[in-house]
């Protein structure tokens, strides 16, 4: 499966760590599953925030569903939204 974790901010401290954070939680992923192709994204356009429906940064969003705003996270943290995220995908599949 393919994910992109994008990171969206300003480039503030807060956005910065965040990404970082994301970058370390892929990088674990693709170590333990070789399933996932996941890549990380930058948006720093305030314009494009208006595409995700955010009004706090810094704001994580996987496959553009927003999964956290207003604040950074751990990279533990990160995973484990990442790993909720595949679950409701594939039950979703499942279900179709």
């Amino acid at each position: 499966m393919r994910l992109t974790l994008q990171v969206l901010g300003p480039g503030c401290w807060n956005c910065r760590r965040l990404y970082r954070s994301a970058e370390v939680a892929a990088e674990r992923l693709r170590e333990q599953r070789a399933d996932l192709e996941i890549e990380s994204e930058k948006i720093e356009d305030p314009g494009r925030f208006l595409e995700f429906d955010i009004i706090s940064t810094p704001a994580l969003a996987i496959n553009g569903r927003v999964v956290s705003a207003g604040r950074s996270a751990a990279p533990e943290r990160i995973m484990v939204w990442i790993e909720e995220y595949l679950q409701r995908e594939g039950s979703q599949i499942m279900d179709a």
